[in-house]
């Protein structure tokens, strides 16, 4: 549905947009749409006014692979397990995963 709504864009909601200042100034005061579709209004209104802009994909198949690769010896190897350095130092900021029971 949303592909009716944006031309050449194939991933509407995907959650990475930039803009600039100018046009975030321009946009989103005109979104009427709070809910989940806010995103397809968002760039439906920037084709319609002739906003430029380009999709940026932040992460690559590649990456992707290579960082879930990183996670999983990570979580086999209980790195979060341990806490932070912040942590272990006494800050209450460090994040911890809950061991399994």
């Amino acid at each position: 549905l949303a592909s009716t709504c944006v031309r050449g864009v194939p991933d509407t909601q995907c959650g990475f947009k930039l803009l600039s200042r100018r046009a975030a100034r321009e946009l989103f005061p005109s979104l009427q749409i709070r809910g989940w579709a806010y995103d397809v209004q968002l760039l439906a209104l920037a084709q319609a006014r002739g906003v430029e802009g380009s999709k940026v994909t932040p992460l690559t198949p590649l990456q992707m692979a290579a960082d879930l690769v990183a996670l999983r010896l990570q979580l086999a190897w209980s790195a979060w397990r341990r806490g932070s350095r912040r942590e272990e130092a006494g800050s209450r900021t460090g994040w911890r995963v809950a061991s399994r029971s």
